[in-house]
């Protein structure tokens, strides 16, 4: 059972960070010239942004749970399971970001999930 908590964590933990990023690019100004203090600012604003800390906050957390998961159980079990992750995100783009969605991503969503079904099916 602890074996699934983590690969839930994993899972959320990799929706979270590309959320987080999306969210962050909304946020981002680029330099138009690529001088030397333009640059800089650029830098120093990303490092110390709150999209930033979270995101290496949550990067950190999938790859010790994806660690102790990859340890703990058949890789041909688990990676199948990060694949739920195109679901989430493909939720949160719909609900949260307002994205339009196609007859065809759904059939392909729904793909997945009966992949994930079958592959973690112990015959």
């Amino acid at each position: 059972m602890l074996n699934y908590i983590l690969l839930f964590i994993t899972l959320i933990a990799t929706v979270w960070w590309q959320i987080i990023l999306k969210f962050w690019q909304k946020t981002l100004y680029f330099p138009k010239n690529l001088s030397y203090n333009e640059i800089l600012n650029f830098i120093t604003q990303s490092i110390f942004n709150k999209f930033t800390i979270s995101s290496v906050l949550f990067t950190s957390i999938w790859i010790i749970t994806w660690l102790m998961i990859i340890q703990r159980m058949k890789l041909s079990i688990a990676y199948p399971f990060m694949s739920l992750s195109y679901v989430i995100v493909f939720l949160v783009s719909y609900f949260i970001f307002k994205e339009s969605i196609f007859f065809n991503q759904i059939i392909w969503l729904f793909l997945i999930i009966i992949w994930v079904i079958f592959l973690s099916i112990k015959l």
